[in-house]
């Protein structure tokens, strides 16, 4: 059985889907930009992989650093 998320993953899903919904922007268009699949774009928001070119765009979207979004 797979590890539920715990509430810091939680929170920081809904704020990159509220971000990425506010400003225009999807999910394929991070995959896009950042040359990488939308799965991938898809893990990174739900804690289950880590890239630094994707948690970097996503930071952006959020209006956030890096450090910041992803301080665990």
């Amino acid at each position: 059985m797979a590890a539920r998320p715990t509430n810091t993953v939680r929170r920081r899903r809904q704020l990159i889907l509220g971000s990425l919904l506010l400003s225009g922007q999807s999910q394929a268009g991070v995959a896009r930009k950042t040359g990488v699949s939308r799965g991938l774009v898809c893990h990174v928001i739900a804690g289950r992989k880590r890239h630094p070119k994707v948690e970097a765009a996503l930071a952006r979207v959020c209006r956030m650093k890096v450090a910041e979004l992803w301080e665990d």
